[in-house]
């Protein structure tokens, strides 16, 4: 019995030191996520962006026809895209700015500590 409990001991400590060490990888692994993260934003914008584009020559061509439906349709669409595209770029903004305020304390976090380490004092 007592060989029992001492192999789920081993086991439970071996997770659970295995679950720390690999979770610190994976946080040293966030800033790649964030990159990836804000080139699919960029990507997403740039689509949207392109089909605004194309709703607005749509927009004129319905103009020039005379099809007010079409035309009061399209405009509709154009201002509920260009919101979403708005908020996109605020939510991008945000992201980054956060992003550079993380490493930015990050940083500083780092060499108050290495100034600690060396005896010296960290004001």
């Amino acid at each position: 019995m007592k060989l029992i409990n001492r192999l789920a001991a081993g086991i439970g400590f071996a997770a659970l030191t295995s679950g720390i060490v690999f979770g610190a990888g994976a946080r040293a692994d966030d800033f790649h996520r964030d990159r990836v993260t804000n080139v699919y934003n960029t990507n997403d914008i740039r689509r949207d962006e392109a089909r605004l584009a194309e709703l607005q020559r749509r927009h004129d061509r319905a103009r020039r026809e005379h099809r007010w439906n079409l035309m009061h349709d399209l405009d509709r669409q154009i201002t509920a895209l260009q919101a979403h595209i708005n908020d996109e770029r605020a939510s991008t903004r945000n992201d980054r700015r956060d992003r550079d305020r993380d490493r930015d304390h990050d940083r500083n976090q780092n060499q108050n500590h290495n100034r600690n380490d060396h005896g010296q004092d960290s004001n």
